[in-house]
C-alpha cells in the first residue's frame, strides 16, 4: 500500500512542477507586446466589420437594399447556413 502511495504523490508533485512552469512561461507570453502585423490585422477586420453594420444599418433605414447590400446578405445567409451545416 505504502509503495502505491508514493508513486501517487511522486505524480502529483511532478504535475505540480510542470504546471508551475507552464504557468510562468504563459506569463511571460502574455506580457509581450502584441507582433504590428496581428495589430493591422485586427484594425482592418475591424473596419470592414464597421463597414458591413453600415451597410445593414442603411438597409433596415430605407427598407430598400441596395445591390451591395443585397449581395452581402445573401453572402451572411450563406455563411450561416454553412456554420450551421458544420455544428451537426
Amino acid at each position: 500500500m505504502g509503495v502505491m502511495r508514493r508513486a501517487t504523490v511522486d505524480i502529483d508533485s511532478s504535475l505540480c512542477l510542470i504546471a508551475d512552469r507552464l504557468r510562468s512561461d504563459s506569463e511571460h507570453v502574455t506580457h509581450e507586446a502584441l507582433p504590428a502585423r496581428w495589430v493591422d490585422l485586427m484594425v482592418h477586420l475591424n473596419e470592414q466589420e464597421r463597414a458591413r453594420a453600415a451597410v445593414l444599418d442603411e438597409v433596415l433605414r430605407t427598407e430598400e437594399p441596395t445591390p451591395e447590400a443585397k449581395a452581402r446578405v445573401e453572402d451572411l445567409r450563406r455563411k450561416v447556413a454553412r456554420a450551421l451545416g458544420e455544428q451537426n
